[in-house]
């Protein structure tokens, strides 16, 4: 042969002869699995809407027809059922020849190489059949339907399936097409129709894809959900921008949705340029992702009508082609690639905006995962995040977390977007829209941001993580200062302090470059995360700008910058500064004089922050040269002191001194030393008056008792306190930071004071605990959220009540006072709701508890006051296991996670509280079954015990050990052994088994059944227990009223004389018998199936002993009837023969109901006939002898009778011992004598052959006979 001719192919030659055979794939099991594999939701109108995106369409009405259609003329006569209520899903863009090919495959649409198209027919289409059995649509000019049951369109041998032109569908069908909504006697149209008829009651109960029907009403809510979607359906389409649903009535319709993009033309220039191109390939879009910037930012705006009422809505959009910097993107494309599946860099994010005269305002926006369409899976950021992500098969989450082989290939794609892909897409948003923010946008865009600490899946956790690592490298910063805003590094921006809102603006138009609005905490934590912790302006910094204005002294007014013209503001920029020391504060413009003048600190003459003492007691103020500081600090070191003389006035001159030149009352204090040596000399005077006493009740009237802000009256809640000589600065800091009235002043005017009170008679009043509590409910609204010095306070009073100084008034009070701080940095009162001491710290994404900061030493305070402890079992009890059902997968499975490594501790230990512990974790769902169920472990079996509970197939529901916990097996079976899951089959199980056995019985699942339940009675033999009170069990119950028991559907003995098979394959325990009593009542009754039976379970389950003798002896009348009836020809000799004896031998109470037997058989009015061949000899003349069929009291029964061989003759047998007994012709001979041998009752057949009493003739004994009442001794 010339090289390079290929050769022609040859038939193939079979040298030895055969038949065909492979592998096959059965069409509706197929349908079935994949219908089974998809939510039935509203994952069926993603799946249209994405295939219409695919198509080019513009837009796609979905349609719920509720009208019954006319059926008269239709294409096919078997086709009536489909023209009732079905949906419509109607969109602008026909059907391409290959469109037609592909959606008549599964799964097999060839789209993985096409970076331009959005989804995939095949897998997803058929998502259909969870609603229906026979789709539908039309296109161009044609309209094909399905037909999986071959029962509607199609023919067996053919496709599974019809397609008919349009045109000849108007001539000879017209119904057909009119149920699509077609224009009339179009015979080509532009757009595709689908009408998927609902699946109706009856076609449920026999179809075999789904036994759910399709309610109207399900499916409305389902397009209802629409409108919960809303703008978000349209967010990310290719091609689509206009989505609604409808429902059609008889005679009107109804809008449910209607979600139409308005600015059309903006959205599609801008997708244009972003996303890959019809036809374009995978390779190409990442060589023009490197290549070009494809990233856009674009205002998507909607019209959105839902419920008659129409709003607009405006969204901020980012789709862009993302690859990283670290080549992480196109090293998992490549991994996706390998295995045939589709892997696209595109990345979006979008958010809902106000476009206002300030700018945008980013609205709040359900968070929403997106794979071009929302998916169900929960996203703990509020923004519409999308991405080209791996879905799992029911296509309701990402895969994320540890796997092997190709699942881990998709994990890894998954994590890549989530890590680069997905989080460079907000931060385009952000720089997209940053300089149209204002401070409120700002503000509402650092909400949006995710707080990492409340994210708990690995998914949430890596995308948010991601997304603060772009924001790191993008600026997302708003800064402001004296001229105008701007968008900064987070390295590059600083935050201010704890200043007033007043104070920060101030700085800022003043020239200080200062974060406007400050990021809240969550977002300074997160970029703390990613090593890019913002920096906050420190107090060095601050004293460093303020002394660029030089040396300053003059009026407020005229102050170099706006933050020195408030007394307010200098005071607030004094306190910050000073914490670095009073040495700053040298070159500082922060000297605010009592004069009103500003000054320098360290330069022109000394500065007295305090003053000089009054100058005589009866002048109010004090007057001269000297100069004040109202700042409220303690003196420099350079100024000056001088106490002044007092002359001593009269007690009822007092007021008008202290109120003269003040308009009635005392100039308020602003120091610790304003006014004090005044006031020494006042108290020193009154507490040496001789008749003080008699003057106490002027005196009470008088505001003369100071504390830190002004004098008080005495007598009364608001007199300030007077401290023991030894109370610390610490507490008295923190008694004044809760408002806590105290008086104030050196220790001169406290001696002064505490004289003057011993003399008064307590008319101020001693700092105690018990006097603090009382005053603190008052103030309760003034205290600080957070205060450094509250554990000072506490650990007084928990020293007070280890004294056993507290009263109980005061504990009473103390218990509701909001002072006690809480994990979290809040202060909240001890009889809170949900308040606990903190011997647990329980994780986050639970509803939080508020936990206690306690010290030690004011623990038994706290435990006094009613608060309990928290730990690790008691927020098990009362949060974990109330809240983990409602988690959502992936926070299920790190819950459990945790719960597995960190929360198994709690069980241990043999006292009632960790029982009860245990046994609610045992009955709370909490492990995933192998069916995708949360399960309790009280009903899952261990994985080890799959051998002992096999028999029990779908009743016995194991951990999902392949899927979910597939990893780290060790761990999980310790865990799952720790939580005792079973091992050996309970009782409800068993019951279960059956039943379900039951209910998926079929004609075809008999044998198969049958050998199940075989399976589970044979488990009942080896397990059952040997008890006197099995028969009360719940399992004996639960059986007995079951028709379960496996009836014999053939003879296991060949030799069965008039076998019947039972009309019940299955039967209720109380109605099947023994095997061993087949003889008996073979024809009558049913009989159980299997070789062995147990009498303890026969007995327990109600199952009879021995066969009724009603049952016997009909059984026995049929066998004669079948042997007249055949000639003897359909039966065996040697099997009728046997009843006599295999009946009184399998008897166990052969001596029982003797008397019924013999009543029914004397009163029966049937005739044994004799054998239909004369000659032939009795199988039974051997005169071998055989057990009796009755054995009573009365002895040996003689039956007699005649034989109606032939007319007129009359045969009398002489019975053994020559006794005979004659009688009447009408009454049948017995064709057995009985006799006793050696104490037993045995009877001996006569000779085939007996002389006649009275005849001469010999006839042949009668083979069957009647027998009668009468008896022989």
């Amino acid at each position: 042969m010339p090289k390079n001719v290929t050769p022609t192919p040859q038939p193939p030659t079979r040298l030895v002869p055969g038949r065909s055979a492979g592998q096959r794939e059965d069409l509706v099991q197929r349908l079935r699995d994949l219908a089974s594999n998809y939510p039935s939701g509203i994952g069926i109108l993603k799946e249209f809407l994405q295939n219409a995106d695919d198509a080019g369409a513009t837009w796609v009405r979905f349609t719920l027809d509720l009208r019954h259609h006319r059926a008269e003329q239709l294409p096919d006569s078997r086709m009536g059922h489909l023209l009732g209520p079905a949906l419509l899903v109607d969109s602008d863009q026909s059907f391409s020849e290959q469109d037609v090919i592909n959606i008549q495959r599964i799964g097999a649409a060839g789209k993985i190489a096409d970076a331009g198209k959005t989804g995939r027919f095949g897998l997803g289409f058929n998502t259909v059949y969870s609603i229906t059995d026979y789709p539908s649509f039309a296109t161009r000019d044609l309209i094909m339907t399905f037909d999986p049951y071959f029962d509607t369109v199609a023919v067996q041998g053919e496709e599974p399936g019809f397609n008919w032109p349009l045109d000849a569908l108007w001539r000879g069908g017209p119904d057909w097409p009119r149920a699509f909504d077609l224009p009339a006697e179009a015979g080509q149209i532009e757009t595709t129709v689908f009408r998927l008829p609902l699946r109706s009651a009856s076609q449920a109960t026999e179809g075999r894809i789904s036994r759910t029907p399709t309610h109207p009403d399900e499916l409305k809510a389902i397009l209802v959900s629409l409108a919960e979607w809303g703008e978000r359906v349209v967010l990310y389409l290719r091609s689509v921008v206009h989505v609604e649903a409808r429902v059609l009535h008889d005679g009107w319709e109804e809008s449910l949705a209607d979600v139409r993009t308005t600015n059309v033309e903006d959205v599609r220039a801008a997708r244009g340029e972003v996303l890959p191109r019809p036809g374009e390939s995978a390779d190409h879009v990442f060589a023009r992702a490197a290549e070009e910037d494809t990233s856009r930012v674009y205002p998507h705006r909607f019209s959105v009508v839902v419920g008659g009422e129409t709003t607009e809505s405006a969204w901020m959009v980012c789709q862009g082609l993302f690859l990283g910097e670290q080549g992480e993107v196109l090293d998992a494309a490549k991994g996706m690639t390998k295995i045939g599946e589709k892997a696209i860099p595109l990345g979006g994010a979008a958010m809902r905006v106000h476009d206002g005269p300030e700018g945008l305002l980013p609205l709040p926006t359900p968070g929403t995962l997106l794979c071009t369409l929302p998916i169900p899976q929960q996203l703990p950021i509020a923004l519409a995040l999308n991405g080209h992500w791996s879905l799992s098969s029911s296509r309701d989450h990402v895969r994320f977390g540890a796997d092997k082989g190709e699942e881990a290939v998709k994990i890894t794609w998954n994590k890549a977007l989530a890590e680069v892909v997905v989080p460079a897409a907000v931060a385009e948003l952000v720089a997209g829209i940053r300089d149209r923010l204002g401070i409120d946008g700002a503000a509402a865009l650092y909400a949006a941001l995710p707080d990492l600490r409340r994210l708990i899946t690995p998914f949430d956790q890596a995308l948010g993580a991601g997304l603060y690592r772009a924001l790191a490298a993008s600026p997302s910063i708003r800064v402001a200062d004296a001229k105008a805003c701007d968008w900064r590094l987070p390295s590059d921006a600083t935050l201010p302090p704890g200043w007033s809102q007043t104070l920060i603006d101030t700085c800022i138009s003043d020239g200080l470059d200062l974060a406007v609005p400050v990021p809240p905490e969550h977002v300074r934590h997160g970029l703390a995360e990613v090593d890019e912790a913002l920096h906050t302006l420190t107090p060095a910094e601050t004293l460093k700008w303020l002394k660029k204005v030089g040396v300053w002294a003059g009026p407020p007014a005229s102050a170099p910058r706006a933050c020195l013209r408030s007394r307010e503001l200098v005071l607030e920029l004094l306190r910050f500064c000073s914490e670095g020391g009073k040495a700053w504060l040298d070159g500082a413009p922060l000297a605010w004089m009592r004069d009103g003048s500003l000054r320098t600190f360290g330069h022109g003459p000394p500065i007295c922050l305090g003053g000089d003492a009054a100058r005589s007691l009866f002048r109010s103020r004090p007057s001269g040269s000297s100069t004040w500081s109202l700042s409220g600090w303690a003196r420099t070191p350079d100024a000056g002191h001088e106490p002044h003389e007092m002359t001593p006035p009269m007690i009822k001159n007092l007021k008008t001194v202290l109120q003269k030149g003040s308009n009635g009352a005392w100039e308020t204090l602003r120091g610790a030393a304003l006014n004090e040596a005044w006031l020494i000399e006042l108290y020193e005077w009154l507490a040496a008056l001789p008749d003080l006493r008699s003057q106490l009740s002027q005196l009470e009237l008088l505001e003369m008792v100071p504390d830190s802000k002004a004098p008080h009256t005495a007598w009364n809640t608001a007199t300030p306190l007077l401290p023991p000589n030894d109370m610390g600065k610490a507490l008295t800091q923190a008694l004044h930071e809760h408002g806590v009235p105290i008086v104030r002043g050196s220790t001169r005017l406290l001696s002064a004071i505490r004289a003057f009170a011993i003399a008064a008679e307590g008319m101020v009043w001693d700092l105690t605990p018990n006097d603090v509590i009382d005053t603190l409910p008052n103030l309760a609204a003034t205290f600080p959220a957070q205060s450094p010095t509250r554990p000072v306070l506490l650990r007084w009073f928990a020293t007070a009540f280890e004294r056993a100084e507290l009263y109980s008034d005061a504990l009473a009070l103390l218990k509701d006072l909001p002072i006690w701080p809480t994990k979290d940095g809040r202060a909240v009162p001890a009889s809170g709701e949900a308040v606990f001491l903190p011997d647990y710290e329980p994780p986050l994404g639970f509803t939080p508890v508020t936990l206690l900061e306690v010290e030690a030493s004011w623990r038994p305070l706290i435990k006094e006051l009613g608060v309990a402890p928290l730990d690790l079992g008691e927020w098990i009890l009362c949060i974990f296991l109330n809240e983990y059902p409602n988690l959502d997968a992936d926070r299920q499975a790190g819950a459990l996670l945790w719960f597995r490594d960190r929360g198994m501790e709690a069980l241990t230990g043999t006292d009632e509280r960790a029982k009860k512990l245990r046994e609610a974790v045992r009955k709370t769902p909490l492990i995933v079954s192998e069916d995708g169920a949360l399960v309790p472990a009280a009903d899952l079996y261990h994985p080890d015990a799959w051998e002992a509970v096999a028999f029990l197939g779908g009743a016995a529901r194991f951990p999902d050990w392949r899927g979910v916990y597939s990893e780290q097996q060790e761990e999980w079976n310790n865990f799952f052994h720790r939580l005792n899951l079973l091992r050996h089959p309970r009782e409800c199980d068993v019951i279960t088994r059956v039943e379900g056995l039951l209910q998926d019985l079929t004609p075809e699942s008999g044998d198969p059944t049958e050998a199940a339940m075989l399976e589970v009675y044979d488990f009942l033999e080896k397990r059952w227990a040997k008890s006197s009170d099995n028969e009360e069990t719940p399992l004996a119950k639960g059986l007995r009223r079951l028709a379960w028991i496996p009836t014999m559907q053939r003879p296991h003995h060949t030799k069965v004389a008039l076998f019947r098979r039972p009309a019940a394959r299955f039967v209720l325990p109380a109605d099947v018998y023994p095997s061993r009593l087949l003889h008996q009542g073979a024809s009558q009754v049913a009989f159980f199936a299997g070789e062995q039976e147990s009498s303890d379970v026969r007995k327990a389950l109600g199952m009879p002993n021995e066969i009724r003798p009603e049952d016997a002896l009909a059984h026995f009348i049929a066998v004669r009837d079948e042997w007249l009836a055949t000639g003897g020809a359909g039966l065996s000799s040697e099997a009728v023969k046997k009843w006599p004896a295999r009946s009184t031998a399998a008897s166990p109470r052969r001596g029982q109901n003797e008397t019924t037997t013999r009543s029914h058989a004397t009163t029966s009015s049937a005739r044994w006939p004799t054998p239909p061949a004369s000659g032939t000899r009795p199988p039974d003349a051997s005169g071998r002898r055989t057990r009796c069929l009755r054995r009573g009291r009365a002895g040996l029964r003689a039956y007699e009778g005649t034989c109606r061989a032939q007319p007129k003759t009359a045969t009398v047998w002489t019975f053994w011992g020559g006794v005979s007994a004659p009688s009447p012709p009408t009454s049948p001979l017995s064709c057995v004598s009985w006799r006793r041998v050696t104490g037993r009752r045995r009877c001996q057949r006569l000779s085939s052959r007996s002389r006649c009493a009275v005849g001469t003739s010999w006839r042949r004994r009668p083979r069957f006979v009647l027998p009668t009442s009468r008896s022989l001794r």
